[in-house]
């Protein structure tokens, strides 16, 4: 695959003001929004690039997907704790992904973990979705259930007893629901499914290297 700006990947940052990501002179930051009970979240923020309209409108673009849900859980019984895991650029793109501790208090049996994430594009301040990077077919569902994509966020007890649910997965992700739940990883993309049962790790993330499945993916997205 042919890559324009080198992959770059810092880990999670505390401080507004420390850089997570920068190549090119674009540089990524983390801002931390205060929720109920000391919770937080983190977010990416873009700075360096040339056109300052377009850098306003893709920090707003990161801000809004990311702070969506957490939104709706701020409550005073709940405490959130959102931590910005990475930020990548790869090619004119940005991922972003943000892995989450919820306790909604009486609200919920029991506190969840859960994943966040947004891709957009620095040249067009549009979001990216899997079906922009990858090709949503029957070598994708075939790479699934082959195993191409490995199960890489849950303990081998838990890995074992997902492997019922693969069908479920495959049956999720193809093809209308795939577009939110991914994101770039150090070497490929990662797909993951929310919701999943509590006692199975509560989201389940398949994970792909580039190498493997470069006959499905987009390359002229990152040109």
């Amino acid at each position: 695959m042919k890559k324009i700006l080198a992959l770059m990947i810092i880990v999670s940052l505390m401080s507004t003001a420390a850089c997570f990501a920068e190549t090119a002179g674009v540089s990524v930051s983390v801002d931390v929004i205060r929720l109920a009970n000391e919770g937080f979240l983190e977010i990416p923020v873009v700075s360096g690039l040339s056109d300052a309209a377009l850098e306003k409108e893709i920090n707003a673009l990161l801000r809004a997907a990311l702070t969506s849900e957490a939104v709706l859980m701020n409550t005073p019984d709940s405490h959130i704790e959102g931590k910005l895991s990475w930020a990548i650029i790869e090619g004119k793109l940005l991922s972003a992904y943000v892995t989450e501790y919820v306790n909604l208090g009486e609200l919920a049996a029991y506190p969840r973990n859960d994943v966040l994430s947004v891709t957009v594009n620095l040249e067009t301040g549009g979001r990216v979705f899997a079906s922009d990077v990858l090709i949503i077919d029957e070598d994708l569902r075939a790479y699934i259930r082959g195993g191409v994509f490995k199960l890489t966020n849950v303990d081998a007890e838990a890995e074992g007893a997902a492997e019922e649910f693969i069908g479920e997965f495959i049956n999720n992700y193809y093809p209308d629901t795939l577009g939110v739940n991914f994101y770039m990883t150090r070497e490929g993309v990662a797909l993951y499914i929310k919701n999943v049962p509590h006692a199975l790790g509560d989201y389940w993330v398949f994970e792909a290297a580039w190498r493997d499945i470069r006959d499905i993916v987009r390359t002229e997205v990152f040109e």
